[in-house]
């Protein structure tokens, strides 16, 4: 198993945005040798198996106050919450359609000792909020049908992805789901069904990322500015695809091969990307930069994205403030490398014994040996 990942990169060319004052960094990814970087540690956090808490496959993963969340959407239906040794510590909200429960979860972020869940009904949508401990406060419809959110100091910013509903594909909301303000205008005029986790933050900014667009944004004290364009070289997606219909555009684009962005997160010394590359006929593989703000380089872990991969570290879910890429284990994916997942840990005492395939997932956090 490779314990290591990375590679060198260069800044091609700085340009202003053209929607503020403020400058962002273009990176060719794939033109620059690469470089590989061992973790200087690993540490593992199983989490809790019981009847009351077993996780599905489709998991929306988040990390407040030292405690970790999941949006479980397949299983439970609802958030799971454990602390940061793993133990289950409760539910959070329900699905079904009384007054305190919700339907078609798609995400929830946190906010002093409340969650807020964004919930699908229909052509609209809804913003449920509870206590960390379950406990229902209130809900009300925000006129957007969302498809992710997270929250900034005059309310929410909402993702409507290519909605020909919507003229833009971002919308800034109060705290009672009144636009306030639109933000990168929809182009697009046909909807892909396609919901992301398109945030994340770093200190007081929202980082913005979307699965089919090179540019990456971060929202700050009420402005978005541009912050990286990420050139894919031969897998970037052609603007005329945007001006297609989508039965008409994407098998050409399936046939030509094309990257698409997963994850987007910041720290102080670094910025993480996290890219998939797709082609028809192919395995798709995948592509997990850091990038060293400090040192200008780029260090990269790449795979092949398919059920036989022996690859460990799959499932990228969070970046935090002490250089810990954090990743979500399956066990069912891993535990043929139990022993070679316990070379990796520092303690003197396993965190993976008794381990078995059908027992809830592993967070995974690597620190950068930089």
């Amino acid at each position: 198993m490779k314990k290591c990942l990375i590679l060198l990169l260069v800044i091609t060319a700085c340009q202003p945005a053209d929607h503020n004052k403020h400058s962002f960094e273009t990176l060719e990814l794939f033109k620059m040798p690469k470089t590989e970087l061992e973790f200087e540690s690993v540490r593992f956090v199983p989490l809790s198996t019981g009847e009351d808490h077993m996780l599905g496959s489709q998991l929306l993963t988040k990390f407040y106050n030292g405690d970790i969340y999941l949006l479980d959407k397949d299983g439970q239906k609802n958030i799971l919450r454990f602390d940061v040794s793993g133990d289950f510590l409760n539910h959070i909200g329900k699905e079904g359609r009384g007054a305190e429960e919700h339907m078609g979860a798609l995400d929830f972020v946190e906010h002093g000792d409340t969650i807020f869940v964004l919930a699908s009904y229909g052509e609209d949508s809804k913003i449920i909020s509870y206590l960390r401990d379950g406990t229902f406060v209130k809900s009300f419809p925000i006129g957007l049908l969302g498809r992710s959110f997270e929250r900034v100091s005059s309310g929410y910013i909402v993702n409507t992805g290519t909605s020909p509903m919507f003229s833009h594909r971002f919308y800034i909301i109060d705290h009672d789901g009144n636009i306030l303000d639109s933000l990168l205008r929809n182009d697009t005029k046909w909807e892909f069904g396609l919901t992301v986790d398109n945030f994340a933050i770093h200190q007081s900014e929202v980082l913005i990322h979307e699965a089919f667009r090179r540019e990456l944004y971060a929202y700050r004290s009420g402005v978005l500015e541009q912050t990286y364009y990420l050139d894919l070289g031969e897998h970037n997606i052609p603007e005329e695809f945007y001006s297609q219909s989508l039965m008409e555009g994407f098998p050409g684009l399936q046939m030509r091969g094309f990257g698409s962005i997963r994850n987007y997160f910041e720290n102080a010394r670094y910025s993480i990307f996290d890219l998939v590359l797709q082609k028809a006929g192919d395995d798709a593989k995948i592509f997990q930069f850091a990038y060293d703000k400090k040192r200008n380089e780029l260090y990269e872990h790449s795979f092949i994205g398919n059920e036989e991969s022996e690859e460990l570290f799959k499932h990228l879910v969070g970046f935090t403030e002490d250089n810990e890429l954090v990743y979500l284990l399956y066990p069912v994916e891993v535990i043929e490398e139990i022993e070679t997942m316990k070379s990796y840990e520092s303690g003197r005492e396993s965190q993976l014994e008794g381990l078995t395939e059908m027992d809830n997932p592993i967070i995974a956090f690597c620190k950068l040996a930089r």
